[in-house]
């Protein structure tokens, strides 16, 4: 999967868990690390803007400038990140995917480049949901989550197949009806509604 993907992933959870960082997801861009708002290097293109971390802009745009540049906006990357960023689902993800092929190459390289050039710069915390790097964006929902829904959130991170639907992964299949998927589903929907509603 890739780093904008990731983060993109997690509204599947329950509405808006997204990786806390990752290239945009956006909830991916998502690039790893948390993306927020930063100051991108003259000539790198805005994309860089989103990984929010000074550190990991200061990297990508350094060492990733030309594939910054190749997934701008008015390019066809840069279409692909905009679609993706605006899901919330594996199927999404794949549908942007197949609507914008020629844009995935860019953006496979972007994401290559960030994971062997500023891996340590955009390093993904631990400090999301049960010692994961994914949120839900409130922090009285991710409160509520790591009070009740713990064990069904780690026995899904667990599982790859359920994993892999967490994070959005557009080769996921079985989601729907993953039962460690449903359990944490169970957990949001029980334990967690009135916390997570919105």
């Amino acid at each position: 999967m890739n780093r904008l993907s990731a983060t993109l992933l997690a509204a599947a959870l329950a509405t808006a868990c997204a990786p806390a960082s990752e290239l945009p997801p956006g909830g991916n861009p998502t690039a790893k690390g948390d993306h927020g708002a930063g100051g991108a290097a003259a000539g790198c293109g805005d994309l860089g803007q989103s990984f929010g971390q000074a550190e990991c802009v200061a990297c990508a745009n350094g060492a990733c400038c030309d594939e910054l540049l190749a997934c701008d906006d008015g390019t066809a990357c840069g279409a692909l990140v905009a679609c993706e960023t605006a899901c919330a689902d594996a199927a999404c993800i794949a549908s942007c995917e197949a609507d914008q092929p020629e844009g995935k190459a860019a953006l496979d390289d972007l994401n290559a480049c960030i994971d062997g050039q500023c891996a340590d710069a955009c390093a993904t915390p631990k400090a999301g949901l049960c010692g994961t790097d994914l949120t839900t964006q409130g922090a009285a929902c991710d409160g509520c989550v790591n009070a009740s829904c713990c064990p069904e959130l780690d026995a899904c991170m667990a599982d790859a197949a359920c994993q892999g639907c967490v994070r959005g992964d557009p080769n996921a299949t079985g989601c729907e009806t993953n039962p460690l998927l449903g359990d944490v589903h169970t957990c949001f929907a029980g334990a967690c509604a009135s916390s997570c509603e919105g």
